[in-house]
């Protein structure tokens, strides 16, 4: 199970999207997380996603600012989003077909201290709690949300 980090530092001119479908064809990820697009989802015609087989995203909430973190998988990914904050997207995948599953987070930290602060003591207080229910016996169920497919 391949899964893609990419820091594209602008996602509006085509020779990036040309080297992220060459990316996708020869990797086949089932999931991709491309950070500082600098541009808004809808700026992207649906007709490139499709191409490389990506039907479905979920981005980081910044308020009124553009998302600058975006995880993108396609139809063949079960997929239940665990977490979205300005700071990070957290995803459980499972392969159709597949037992393997995998959980992972992705952090794209803020500059402001704060932020970044605040940040971390949650982060800390989670892996906490994951690791007490680990050895207690129990994995906590995600929340129920439902994100519709932004394409």
């Amino acid at each position: 199970m391949i899964v893609m980090y990419w820091n594209v530092r602008g996602f509006g001119n085509s020779n990036t999207k040309v080297a992220l479908k060459n990316l996708y064809v020869s990797d086949k990820p089932v999931c991709i997380f491309l950070v500082e697009p600098m541009i808004g989802l809808s700026l992207v015609p649906s007709w490139s996603w499709h191409g490389i087989g990506v039907t479905k995203s979920c981005l980081n909430d910044r308020g009124h600012l553009l998302p600058n973190l975006w995880a993108l998988w396609g139809d063949e990914v079960n997929d239940i989003v665990i977490f979205v904050s300005d700071q990070c997207i957290a995803i459980e995948v499972h392969q159709n077909f597949s037992r393997i599953f995998m959980r992972t987070g992705v952090v794209y930290l803020s500059l402001d201290f704060r932020k970044r602060l605040l940040f971390w003591l949650f982060f800390s207080f989670v892996c906490f709690l994951l690791v007490f229910c680990f050895f207690r016996g129990f994995w906590p169920s995600p929340p129920s949300c439902n994100f519709p497919p932004f394409f």
